[in-house]
């Protein structure tokens, strides 16, 4: 078994009471959604995502691409392995709104920012590294379904113990939400059909029908280039670190080959 390099930092998530983040994160002079929890110089640190409940079902869905992962890493022969999702070490929900997820802080770069390290030319779309990331994102669409997931985010569990569906983040929506969450796989078709069928009537030849698959994947729909960091791995390969899971929900694949496109 390879060294578990999140021990410490792990530990220091689990000794961390909810109250002492809360009180860190307003301490903070600015409040942006995200901030880095280094408690000494030396010690290890932590990535704190901050913010609407929403949060609980984006770390949720990240929990899940780490679990697979890793497990792709210990099987003989290990496969992904320069394929990485950043642990998530907390999840929990503070009051009646704030949403708290804590994790691995990642060490690498952003793809641009090592492009540029390696003298890559930005420009050009296929690049090793773009077929990197793209390796990467495909490779979490094997992620397994569980049992009871719908379209959108994986349940999460909120302070009353009670476990929560959440609306999708999607770009094909207005204002990049689903305007409910949805409680079968066919009601995302539904809607999008209703919504043909409307700007038709104002836009003829307008694409008024789609059929979505009948079945849910595990989608990873926001490839802002910020959200892929890079590392030199010891074993001479560039590895990659998908970051950034706001935009990850179980859909029909059609609706990540949009993003896509």
């Amino acid at each position: 078994m390879p060294p578990d390099k999140n021990a410490a930092a792990r530990q220091m998530a689990q000794n961390l009471t909810e109250d002492e983040l809360c009180n860190y994160v307003d301490s903070l002079a600015y409040q942006d959604g995200n901030c880095i929890y280094r408690p000494a110089p030396g010690k290890p640190g932590l990535f704190i995502k901050y913010g609407f409940k929403a949060l609980c079902a984006e770390g949720r869905m990240q929990q899940l691409a780490f679990e697979f992962l890793r497990k792709a890493h210990t099987t003989t022969p290990p496969t992904l392995t320069n394929i990485h999702v950043p642990e998530v070490f907390s999840i929990f929900t503070k009051g009646e709104e704030a949403g708290f997820t804590i994790m691995e802080l990642v060490d690498g770069v952003e793809a641009e920012e090592y492009m540029k390290k390696l003298k890559l030319d930005y420009a050009e779309p296929r690049t090793p590294l773009y077929d990197l990331i793209a390796h990467g994102v495909l490779s979490l669409c094997n992620v397994p379904v569980p049992p009871d997931a719908y379209p959108g985010p994986y349940l999460y569990t909120n302070a009353e113990n009670t476990r929560v569906k959440s609306r999708i983040r999607h770009m094909i929506f207005q204002d990049f939400h689903s305007p409910r969450v949805f409680q079968t796989i066919q009601e995302p078709e539904e809607f999008l059909n209703a919504i043909g069928k409307w700007r038709a009537q104002t836009n003829p030849g307008v694409l008024t029908s789609v059929q979505l698959e009948k079945e849910l994947t595990f989608c990873y729909t926001d490839f802002n280039e910020a959200n892929f960091m890079l590392s030199a791995g010891a074993d001479g390969r560039t590895h990659l670190h998908i970051v950034d899971f706001g935009h990850a929900s179980f859909l029909p694949l059609s609706l990540m080959a949009y993003v896509v496109f």
